[in-house]
């Protein structure tokens, strides 16, 4: 980047003619300037200005130890108002030159802030730079150093547009992925949700099942139970009956003479019919309970009677 700033001295650039004590106010504020001495220089400029505030001299050369301050929008505010000023197209294009470094400079400096709203001003102060150096070939189009300077300009601002829609690219690329992401998340919850509910949905099935097995069985228990109480009386009885024949049989056999049969045998006794296992049980249970009424009925007679004969036992 080029730079064109020339301290005005005395008559060289401008016109009109001051007071002896503005110019010796001027004159002391250029050789502070060029012993680099801003502060100073800036002083005398403005004990210039405080005389005659429209000394065009006196407002370049402010502008100029404003720039070298690193006050680049302040500068920039004399430099645009000089050129609008000045009716020389030659002076005219050198302070919009200036006005365009000013712009420039700011831009370079708000360009390296990581603040977006930083960078935002950058990019609009590199187009105003750029503006600006055109103004300023448009006044004066053999400046080389304007053309040089609005190429630099324009290059930061088409860097910054393919930085923008790199950015813009790659927020896209990444809101899809983020997208894409979610949408696999919600179906990978969205299938896990339903295998949860179908394996719920299964559980309660095999429960379900379960229980009416369950059901089933007690109700074939219960059912068995109540055939087991119908048919326990009637085989208790039919017991108690056989066991009355077969003791009615007994007795008539011991009371009766065995019967000889033609050959001088005697005839053998009708063998009883075999039980099957309900009946063999319910005799079994049948008898226990016989046995018990039998020895609850001697230990009743035991107790009524004052003597008690002794069992063969007790001898």
């Amino acid at each position: 980047m080029r730079l064109t700033f020339n301290i005005l001295f005395g008559f060289m650039c401008l016109s009109f003619l001051g007071t002896a004590q503005i110019e010796k106010d001027i004159y002391e504020g250029n050789q502070y300037y060029e012993n680099g001495d801003y502060i100073e220089a800036e002083k005398a400029y403005k004990t210039a200005l405080e005389k005659d505030d429209k000394n065009g001299r006196a407002k370049f050369n402010l502008a100029n130890t404003w720039y070298r301050q690193g006050r680049y929008l302040e500068a920039d505010s004399i430099y645009k108002e000089l050129s609008k000023k000045s009716s020389d197209n030659k002076l005219r294009a050198e302070n919009l030159h200036n006005s365009g470094n000013a712009q420039l400079q700011e831009a370079l400096r708000l360009n390296k802030s990581n603040n977006p709203s930083d960078k935002q001003k950058a990019q609009k102060l590199f187009k105003e730079s750029a503006e600006s150096f055109k103004d300023a070939l448009r006044n004066n189009p053999n400046s080389e150093s304007s053309r040089y300077n609005y190429e630099y300009a324009k290059s930061f601002i088409e860097q910054n547009q393919n930085q923008n829609q790199q950015n813009q690219n790659q927020n896209q690329n990444q809101q899809q992925n983020q997208q894409n992401q979610q949408q696999q998340q919600n179906q990978q919850n969205q299938q896990q949700n339903q295998q949860q509910n179908q394996q719920q949905q299964n559980q309660q099935q095999n429960q379900n099942q379960q229980n009416q097995n369950q059901q089933n069985q007690n109700q074939q228990n219960q059912q068995q139970n109540q055939n087991q109480q119908k048919q326990d009386p009637k085989q208790n009885q039919d017991l108690q009956n056989q066991q009355n024949n077969q003791n009615q049989n007994d007795q008539n056999s011991q009371n009766q003479p065995p019967q000889q049969s033609q050959g001088g045998n005697t005839k053998p006794r009708k063998k009883a019919p075999e039980l099957n296992p309900d009946q063999k049980r319910a005799k079994q249970a049948f008898e226990k309970a016989r046995r018990k009424e039998q020895e609850t009925l001697k230990n009743i007679q035991r107790k009524s009677s004052p003597f008690q004969t002794p069992s063969q036992n007790d001898w």
